[in-house]
């Protein structure tokens, strides 16, 4: 899945309960021997909310605290995406990590008009 990623947002698992029935399972992108090679992207923050609604898809753990929807002005993610990239070796879509390495993994400044012109995940 990560060849062929069609969208423009990730991070937001179906472990996440009903609402994200149509998203992908964590599960599907987890590959020790890609994420191992990973640096860190911290980008703009366009929301954010309790992190208690968001379990951990590995755990069903829930956390307190606050968790944020992130963009580089092209793509959106939940900020918890490093901590799963670290943790469980998830992966990011080929084509986005290519779009990170071209920008030596410093994320642009978004402009505020751009945000809601954004792909957004399948969330009911």
């Amino acid at each position: 899945m990560i060849a062929n990623w069609p969208n423009k947002w990730f991070g937001f698992w179906r472990e996440y309960g009903q609402a994200y029935h149509r998203c992908p399972s964590i599960r599907d992108f987890v590959n020790p021997l890609i994420s191992l090679k990973y640096d860190r992207l911290t980008a703009q923050v366009v929301a954010s909310t309790s992190r208690s609604s968001f379990p951990c898809p590995f755990t069903g753990e829930r956390k307190a605290g606050s968790i944020s929807i992130r963009t580089d002005g092209s793509w959106l993610w939940l900020d918890d995406l490093a901590d799963y990239i670290d943790d469980y070796n998830v992966v990011i879509p080929a084509n986005w990590l290519t779009e990170i390495e071209i920008r030596s993994y410093i994320p642009p400044r978004v402009d505020l008009s751009k945000i809601q012109e954004l792909q957004q995940p399948p969330v009911d």
